[in-house]
């Protein structure tokens, strides 16, 4: 059949389809489970093989489509808005090509089912064959010729090596020292090697991890990607979600692993020497990613702020690292909701996060406290969680809890910050589906803890925080064992535990 009966089909398709509905009792029950969302492709097709004698598939690749001279149908237009009396012309085979419509007449308006139940089934039948789908152009270029040039001038390596002789550009550029780099690449080679076979050479694991890096570095786009790299933009795609996914997958035991009781005390020690506050094993926040809308998602990843956003969670220590992250949440849920429901705060909630027993606080001798993570007023008290005392007009004891708390808890805040400052693909939206955000912000939390740890970060990092904070939600639920957890360590920072530059900010 030619390019122009293409639309003509698949509007004669929608019209044979209403047709058998309204005649056929039987059929409309049947099509009264049929999910409409699936669309027109898969409700003929269903309806095809519903029916008692099917045709011969062989007579859609010999035969006209359907002889249908001088019939007036009902039919609808596109939007199923408007009603519409059209005549069908001959409708004959792919050497002769489609009719155009002429003007509908008022004569010989019913017309005998059978007819219908035959024109329904070869339709039907030549749409699973892929007959009606439209027609595809060919593949002007197996390998772009503006491509094709990357195989003789080398022109990835000649930088790679150059850039190698200046370790403050590489540093710029790869946003990691050339030692870790090197180290990066040995852990990631064996996952990222391809096969050389005849068809054309793979990209080498240098060049995957650079494209990799320089997108999340960047945050630009595979178009603009892919005439510095001179690979398509598919290609570069494939090759930078690959990547974070083994980013994740290899790194993660090593530097994201869930502590052990001696890990959970030396991250507490770290935050008392840093913040004077005890017991604290961890800083809880959540940030909106900034996302393109996916399809068909309607509100759900629309947040308060009025943008698309999937939701980081994470829970850092006072080194700047995360200890835990969960990624994929919709923008539009809270703080309490998402923490709940990802697997560190089901374990924290159930106490399953294998935390050290209560210990007795600097200075005191008895009344062992458990070991907290510190958040902000959206995450419910628990003995294992505090949050800020709630409302004005609070007591000095109580402000001086708060200014506590928050002075521990700004190294989560200073964390998002170094990550998306290092790693600017957050400060404009992931142009991806979420399933690939995802991996690109666990590849982001990844790469942080491992830069963090080998190369310390730049002041430049730490300038400013383009994340946006999650809405708060009341929570009226506290426990009565995070009560007097939180009232004994305001009641400890007031006597045993005191700064004396504490009184300068309440």
């Amino acid at each position: 059949m030619g390019r122009h009966s293409y639309m003509d089909i698949r509007k004669l398709n929608k019209i044979l389809l209403v047709l058998m509905i309204g005649y056929v009792e039987n059929i409309t029950n049947e099509f009264d489970d049929i999910d409409t969302e699936h669309g027109i492709d898969e409700i003929v097709l269903i309806s095809y093989l519903q029916c008692t004698d099917p045709v011969d598939a062989e007579l859609v690749e010999n035969v006209s489509i359907i002889d249908a001279q001088n019939i007036n149908l009902i039919g609808f237009n596109d939007s199923f808005d408007d009603v519409q009396s059209i005549q069908l012309s001959t409708l004959v085979n792919e050497q002769q090509g489609y009719e155009e419509l002429e003007t509908p007449t008022s004569e010989n308006i019913n017309m005998d089912y059978d007819y219908y139940t035959n024109a329904l089934k070869v339709i039907a039948v030549a749409e699973s064959f892929g007959y009606l789908n439209p027609p595809r152009s060919e593949r002007s270029f197996w390998i772009h010729p503006f491509i094709a040039v990357r195989e003789t001038n080398n022109r990835f390596f000649s930088f790679y090596e150059e850039i190698r002789k200046y370790p403050s550009k590489f540093s710029e550029y790869y946003r990691m020292s050339i030692s870790s780099f090197d180290e990066l690449l040995e852990k990631l080679r064996p996952h990222i090697t391809k096969k050389i076979t005849k068809f054309r050479r793979p990209v080498c694991p240098e060049e995957r991890l650079t494209i990799t890096i320089r997108y999340l570095s960047v945050g630009t786009n595979f178009v603009a990607l892919q005439y510095e790299f001179l690979l398509g933009r598919s290609t570069i795609g494939n090759v930078v979600r690959e990547t974070c996914q083994v980013l994740w997958n290899t790194l993660q035991p090593e530097e994201m692993p869930e502590p052990n009781p001696d890990q959970w005390i030396e991250i507490a020690n770290k935050f008392y020497l840093k913040t004077n506050f005890p017991n604290c094993v961890g800083a809880v926040d959540g940030k909106h990613i900034r996302c393109m809308k996916p399809i068909n998602s309607g509100s759900m990843f629309y947040n308060y702020k009025k943008y698309f956003s999937i939701v980081l969670m994470a829970v850092v220590d006072a080194e700047y690292s995360f200890i835990s992250i969960d990624v994929g949440a919709y923008g539009k849920e809270g703080d309490s909701t998402i923490f709940k429901n990802c697997p560190f705060g089901k374990k924290l909630y159930s106490e399953q996060l294998n935390l050290p027993a209560p210990v007795v606080l600097p200075n005191t001798d008895n009344f062992p406290q458990p070991f907290v993570v510190i958040g902000d007023e959206a995450f419910g008290l628990h003995k294992n969680l505090l949050r800020p005392y709630p409302g004005r007009g609070l007591t000095q004891k109580r402000k001086i809890f708060n200014y506590r708390l928050s002075r521990a808890r700004r190294y989560v805040e200073c964390a998002f910050g170094i990550l998306a400052n290092k790693w600017r693909v957050f400060h404009s939206a992931i142009l991806v589906e979420p399933d690939f955000a995802d991996d690109v912000i666990k590849a982001c939390c990844i790469l942080h803890n491992y830069v963090r740890r080998r190369d310390g970060y730049n002041f430049e990092d730490t300038l400013s925080n383009s994340l946006e904070d999650i809405q708060n939600e009341n929570n009226s639920g506290a426990r009565q064992q995070g009560l007097d957890v939180r009232e004994y360590f305001a009641e400890y920072f007031m006597e045993a535990g005191a700064v004396p530059f504490q009184y300068r900010f309440v």
